[in-house]
Formats: C-alpha cells, sequence, structure tokens
C-alpha cells in the first residue's frame, strides 16, 4: 500500500512512517513530510492509496480550509489529529463535513489506525461523512440540515463560495442560498450573522468547529 503522510512534526512522522511499516509489511510512503502543496504534487504525480493528514500542516486557522483542499483529491483521506479532547469532538465533524473520509485521535493506538486505512481504501464509495455532523443537532439550538452545516463549516473555514461550491460539487448560487438560509435562521433565533466572521462564530457556537 502507498500511503501520504503530512505532519508538521518530523518526529511524529518518524514514529508514525516505523509504525506502519511494521503493522503494514510492504508498505511505501509517496510522501513523508509537512508540506500539503508538496504532497499534493507527488500525489498527482504517482499513485497513492491514502493521505493521512494532520490539520495542523495548514498552519493555524487553516486546518479545516487545509483538510478540503486535499479532500479535492481523488484520493481517500485519513485526518491524523493530536487536537485536545475538549475540542475533538469538533474538529472531528468539522474535518468529515471538509470531505475526510476518517478521522483518527493520535491518541489511538496503530491498531486503529491501520483498521482506519484499510477500511476508507477497500470502501469503494465514500461512507455518509456528514453522519457525526447530522448527529450533532441534538446538541444545538439552531437546527441545520446536513448540507447547510457543510457549507457553513467550508465557509467559516476561510473557503471562499466559489471554493465552498467546487468542494460541495454544487453552483455557486447553491451555497449562497445554504448560507443565506443559515443567516435568516440564526437571525430568527436572535442571533445576527451577517459577515464571515459571524458565520465562524456561530458554527463554534453550534459545535461545528473547534
Amino acid at each position: 500500500m502507498r500511503l501520504a503522510l503530512i505532519d508538521p512534526h518530523a518526529m511524529v512522522r518518524e514514529g508514525l512512517q516505523h509504525s506502519l511499516a511494521g503493522a503494514m509489511p510492504g508498505t511505501r510512503f509517496t510522501y513523508c513530510g509537512p508540506s500539503i502543496r508538496d504532497a499534493r504534487t507527488l500525489i498527482v504525480q504517482g499513485r497513492c492509496d491514502c493521505v493521512l493528514l494532520d490539520p495542523a500542516a495548514g498552519g493555524e486557522g487553516r486546518e479545516i480550509a487545509s483538510v478540503a483542499e486535499m479532500a479535492m483529491d481523488p484520493v481517500p483521506l485519513v485526518v491524523l489529529s493530536g487536537i485536545s479532547r475538549d475540542q475533538q469532538s469538533a474538529m472531528e465533524r468539522a474535518c468529515l463535513a471538509a470531505g475526510a473520509r476518517a478521522f483518527v485521535s493520535k491518541r489511538h493506538d496503530t491498531r486503529r489506525l491501520v483498521t482506519t486505512i484499510r477500511a476508507v481504501v477497500n470502501e469503494p464509495e465514500p461512507m455518509a461523512v456528514l453522519a457525526l455532523v447530522q448527529s450533532s443537532q441534538e446538541s444545538v439550538g439552531i437546527r441545520l440540515s446536513s448540507q447547510e452545516q457543510r457549507a457553513l463549516v467550508l465557509y467559516a473555514s476561510g473557503l471562499t463560495v466559489p471554493q465552498v461550491a467546487l468542494r460541495m460539487q454544487l453552483a455557486p448560487s447553491t451555497v449562497k442560498q445554504y448560507l443565506d438560509r443559515v443567516r435568516d435562521k440564526s437571525a430568527q433565533a436572535g442571533r445576527a450573522a451577517r459577515t464571515k466572521t459571524d458565520l465562524y462564530r456561530l458554527a463554534r457556537v453550534q459545535g461545528l468547529l473547534p
């Protein structure tokens, strides 16, 4: 199996390489480094079965946008994050909404990661990545559809409307309609969300962003 590993920490990369090579004999790394741009270049040039990404590689404030960027490539994406426990649920929902196939905490052992990699590689069709996003509605005050939540997460994470449209495979006008609905529902709940910053705050209040 050929993997691409994108992580900003050299010691973490070295440890993961060693662990995965031992648990999955024959594993080769198309890329192993800190750069999303370099990884995407090599992934396009050569065959890769799965990408492992620590969102922190995108830089502070760009974590979810980086996941959305990597998810544009036709290779299953597994997010491998070391985020704190209190923020993990929101980060997981946001990464899945951005297009990741799975989310694994760095606190989990290698067996959990290997099982996840094999599952996403062997599954011919993406699973419903919004399952966790939809389940979050039980704990939030504003009821948003799965598509409204996904548009909100991507847009509030720094993507433009055209970029969100590309990620969601929709027309920009449709994405704008989703965002307008989010604003309307937020206003009806007594919370104005006119600007992108307002939407970012709303996404955090909703538990959709860490």
